[in-house]
């Protein structure tokens, strides 16, 4: 008798896991929708499903398809998770059911919602109930969103020291009745994020968008907010980049095209007094052609429910070295309205040297950000993580990126034109190019 159940409990052990008919459906290929309807993104999935439960395979990046370094499924639910050339993380967690999957999908300081379809034609985004700013919102919805609102700041806010602080002013306010007349999603959602700012300038409440929270930024229609590229008289080249748009694959291009018109400039103003950031990725593909600097630049800490993580960022492996600045002079225009991934571009290039810094000083916001579900009404932008520079060894958060050049926003512009021109005179002896650069000095003191 013994012996019959040594030998049932053995064959018990050593019997192979037999997977569900959905964990056995992830294997194949997908083409997965994120974004919302009115900017789309589209990504692949191709993955096998071992008899353990794990997974294997690729995910598609707007940087090409990056190996899986952990996958699970359970029953209909699955986890992945790749880490990206950038040395952030690319997360997919859903279900699968039938040709479909769907879940959220993390990366960097971005969250957001993800529908796939077997194949290779995308699917249009998950379009979830529509809440428009114009929504009605009564008390009962008032104190759910701030319920809800003030345990995902417990969870998730980055400075744990401040979350009371941060809760209770916000308590505070409601109890005080505040946010009684607040009677739309729209203007309940800017009243908060009025307040939640005074402690941190990336924090905002949102109102629920078709999709899930806010899309790319500046996308091809907006030229990815590249504003104006010129050759200015002296051959000083002027770059104004108004949003570090989320669509790096998209985004990448353009900037390189535009680098490659300055590439014979003397020298290089970058405008960023209109810039509040954006996705990091092309901030750090531009770092790269502005200074020599390579590997890991900055260390990110993110918190989550379980603890915080630790990444890297690292600057871009591969620039087309004719188009670099890396040994010319670089003006960064700012202004006190430049934030987060447009203020860590000017405080590295001036931490390494390599840029001289003109206007105001920046708003103070580096913390990265998620997008976090409150509700059916809200998301929220939520600082999440904390930035080291591996230069500064610190952050500039709440302070900002002090200028070299102090001067009205306004007035940048000039200043480091006037600087650039006379820099490029005193290192400059051939007669054609020094009378351009005189007669475009004797312009900008003429034009007052």
């Amino acid at each position: 008798m013994l012996h019959r159940l040594s030998l049932a409990i053995s064959l018990l052990l050593i019997a192979p896991r037999v997977l569900s008919a959905q964990a056995q459906g992830l294997t194949g290929r997908w083409a997965i929708a994120i974004g919302t309807a009115e900017t789309p993104e589209y990504r692949t999935l191709e993955v096998t499903v071992a008899g353990d439960g794990t997974i294997k395979g690729t995910i598609g990046s707007p940087s090409g398809g990056v190996p899986i370094q952990t996958g699970r499924v359970n029953g209909s639910q699955f986890t992945l998770e790749a880490t990206l050339g950038t040395g952030l993380r690319l997360s997919y967690e859903g279900a699968v059911a039938n040709d479909t999957i769907r879940g959220t999908w993390r990366y960097d300081k971005f969250e957001g919602r993800f529908l796939g379809v077997r194949g290779t034609t995308p699917p249009r985004p998950d379009t979830s109930p529509l809440v428009r700013g114009v929504a009605a919102i009564d008390a009962t919805m008032r104190r759910a969103t701030i319920d809800s609102l003030a345990a995902e700041i417990t969870r998730r806010y980055v400075d744990t020291s401040a979350v009371a602080r941060v809760v209770g002013a916000i308590r505070a306010r409601a109890q005080a009745g505040a946010y009684d007349s607040l009677v739309t999603a729209a203007s309940l959602a800017r009243g908060i994020t009025d307040d939640l700012r005074k402690f941190d300038k990336h924090f905002a409440l949102i109102p629920v968008r078709s999709g899930g929270p806010p899309g790319p930024q500046a996308g091809a229609r907006d030229n990815y907010a590249l504003k104006r590229v010129e050759r200015l008289d002296g051959n000083i080249g002027y770059l104004k980049l108004d949003v570090f748009s989320t669509d790096s694959a998209g985004a990448a291009p353009v900037l390189r095209s535009a680098l490659r018109f300055l590439a014979r400039a003397d020298a290089l103003i970058l405008d960023l007094r209109e810039n509040r950031g954006g996705g990091g990725d092309l901030s750090h593909l531009l770092f790269s052609y502005l200074a020599p600097q390579t590997g890991v630049v900055a260390d990110i800490f993110t918190r989550t429910p379980a603890g915080f993580d630790s990444s890297v960022v690292r600057a871009a492996e591969r620039i087309e070295v004719d188009a670099s600045f890396r040994d010319r002079p670089v003006y960064v225009l700012t202004s006190a309205r430049t934030a987060s991934a447009a203020e860590w571009l000017a405080y590295d290039l001036q931490a390494v040297h390599r840029a001289t810094i003109v206007g105001e000083t920046t708003a103070g916001a580096s913390h990265p950000i998620r997008f976090i579900r409150v509700n059916d009404a809200f998301d929220v932008s939520m600082p999440a993580g904390r930035a080291r520079s591996r230069f500064t060894k610190t952050d500039f958060e709440q302070v900002g990126v002090q200028p070299d050049v102090k001067t009205p926003a306004d007035l940048a512009l000039k200043t480091a034109y006037l600087e650039a021109l006379t820099t490029m005179l005193a290192r400059t002896s051939e007669p054609r190019a020094r009378s351009e650069l005189e007669r475009a000095i004797a312009a900008q003191k003429t034009n007052g």
